[in-house]
């Protein structure tokens, strides 16, 4: 186990590298927008939703691709990241995020300009890949670590989360609550894409503003901290800090390590399963699909996995090793703690049944489109594994495909950049 933990640290700091330097480069690339355009970023992605010429498309395919990057990712993956790297680990977190704005702006614009079907299935992700490294073999590699990951981030993970927060707040075994899930999962993803697109644009809204608004009130609660939760974020990106409590302590290295990792855990900037999402739209303006992948960065990070941070640091939960349903529960009694279980379980079924699609697609590239039904069955029974499993040994493997798949697909973003320059700077009042 523990030289899995040090694998994952290796692969994890490479994630950190290339998720730093892509960033970099298409934040200069593109005249640092995602600071300088923010406002209009908001006005022509949520704001545009306002109207009657508001794009419905639009909106379900960023909900999908937000569904599958905000599971819980946002919940447990903050908890985790602070447990392991302290509130350091989220200045870092919002590093990640600002930068990796920049860098799904760009390969969200590519799924768009470069979307194909095959056998059914959007593989735009794969045919920009081949687009820019002219190696056929890249996208079925990409392919093979989606389905990977498909499997670890987008379900085992999520399926373990959700029982663990139904047991913690209802003690509701994982024998019963894992076999629930199952079922409403198979009903879902045997309904195809469009089935999926119509589950998380109704749940998305439901699950994030259920979401925000109880970790809100944990703030609320605990207002008096706030400020000093701002000064430890901020002092303890750059210093190591000291065990204490039930806190094991960090370096600085752990702090920029589990930010960027849990980061790409939550927002999912640079592994092209984004364009497995926004690659199914029949637009041809490519721009107005970018700056939703660019947005959706924003919401899942900057917005809702702050929102964890500061109810976790404020109430200041994390010196147990608690977790964000104990605060709940510290907060606002056994009704809170079902009801942050309610929103763990939409976050993780929502996150599943995207990622679900993701890895159809994939399986579907590797097999042209043979045997689908026996990859959704394997995915659904997967979701009783990860009821049972113990989620200790799921993050570092999961984090290890993680960074492989970015791997392929952020080379292949930054080739095709640099020799086609399809990538325009995005038209905003700077």
């Amino acid at each position: 186990m523990d030289n899995l933990f040090l694998i994952s640290n290796v692969f994890n700091d490479a994630a950190a590298v290339l998720l730093f330097g892509s960033g970099l480069y298409f934040t200069f690339r593109f005249g640092f927008f995602q600071f300088k355009g923010l406002g209009e970023i908001f006005s022509k992605t949520v704001g545009g939703m306002i109207g009657k010429n508001k794009d419905k498309t639009a909106f379900r395919l960023f909900s999908t691709s937000l569904a599958g990057a905000a599971g819980v990712g946002n919940i447990t993956g903050v908890a985790t990241a602070i447990a392991m790297g302290g509130p350091g680990a989220v200045f870092w977190m919002w590093v990640a995020a600002f930068l990796g704005m920049a860098t799904k702006y760009a390969e969200t614009r590519f799924a768009v300009i470069y979307r194909q079907r095959k056998n059914g299935y959007n593989s735009s992700p794969m045919e920009y890949i081949f687009k820019g490294t002219k190696n056929a073999v890249l996208p079925f590699i990409f392919a093979f670590f989606g389905i990977i990951v498909s499997f670890l981030m987008g379900n085992l993970i999520q399926s373990r989360a959700a029982c663990e927060a139904i047991y913690e707040a209802t003690e509701t075994s994982q024998s019963i609550s894992g076999p629930l899930m199952c079922i409403v999962i198979t009903i879902v993803i045997f309904g195809g894409f469009k089935r999926i697109g119509k589950f998380t644009e109704k749940a998305v809204p439901i699950m994030t503003g259920l979401y925000t608004v109880m970790c809100a009130v944990v703030i609320i609660i605990y207002r008096e901290n706030i400020i000093s939760s701002v000064f430890d974020i901020f002092i303890y990106a750059f210093k190591p800090m000291s065990a204490f409590g039930g806190f094991t302590g960090a370096s600085i290295s752990a702090a920029v390590r589990c930010g960027v990792s849990k980061g790409i855990f939550s927002n999912e900037a640079g592994l092209g399963s984004a364009g497995l999402a926004y690659g199914n739209t029949e637009s041809s303006n490519p721009d107005d699909h970018a700056l939703w992948g660019a947005f959706d960065v924003f919401a899942d990070t900057i917005i809702i996995s702050s929102f964890s941070a500061f109810a976790i640091l404020t109430s200041d939960i994390w010196k147990e090793n608690g977790s964000i349903i104990s605060v709940f529960d510290k907060t606002m009694g056994s009704i809170g703690g079902a009801l942050g279980a309610v929103c763990i379980v939409l976050f993780a079924v929502a996150s599943i049944i995207t990622w679900e699609y993701y890895g159809e697609a994939c399986f579907a590239y590797m097999t042209n489109g043979k045997a689908i039904n026996l990859f959704r069955t394997v995915f659904a029974g997967l979701v009783l594994v990860g009821a049972m499993i113990d989620s200790r040994i799921l993050w570092p493997i999961a984090e290890i495909a993680n960074t492989l798949m970015m791997g392929v697909n952020m080379s292949a973003v930054l080739i095709l950049d640099v020799k086609t320059k399809r990538n325009i700077p995005p038209k905003t009042n700077q």
